[in-house]
């Protein structure tokens, strides 16, 4: 039970960190569009 909630845990932050990442790269693709 335990494994599968920190599995679960690993499984959500990486998918927010590759989010984060995606917003990232879009916020620096606007920018360059601006200058």
């Amino acid at each position: 039970m335990l494994k599968s909630f920190v599995d679960f845990l690993i499984e959500r932050t990486g998918s927010l960190v590759e989010e984060g990442k995606i917003i990232v790269n879009i916020e620096k693709m606007n920018e360059l569009k601006f200058l």
